[in-house]
């Protein structure tokens, strides 16, 4: 596992690109809802209220969609189903909704 401190993700087009934010230990939510960590405004296309969540369990960064209308795609692995955690790590592009709104974790 890359130890917490080191890993970061980079938002890579979309409403959010050029943006960094530090993966700690806290979850990280996305979604349109005021209360998400990455907060998209209302009109987004394709962004749910509450969208997805990356988070840590037992040393392992994980990514779960949290029953998106639109879908949570993992590059080269495609869509996640519902509520169903998968381990990502650094190197790996996740979008939310459509290609634009994509994040890398480095």
């Amino acid at each position: 596992p890359v130890p917490e401190s080191t890993i970061q993700l980079r938002a890579v087009g979309g409403y959010m690109d050029g943006r960094v934010f530090p993966i700690d230990r806290n979850a990280i939510t996305f979604g349109r809802n005021p209360s998400s960590t990455i907060r998209y405004p209302a009109d987004t296309k394709g962004v749910s209220r509450i969208h997805c969540k990356l988070f840590w369990k037992n040393g392992t960064l994980m990514l779960m969609d949290m029953g998106s209308s639109y879908g949570t795609y993992i590059k080269g692995r495609g869509r996640l189903n519902r509520e169903q955690a998968v381990a990502v790590k650094s190197g790996d592009v996740f979008y939310i909704g459509e290609k634009n709104n994509g994040f890398l974790i480095k």
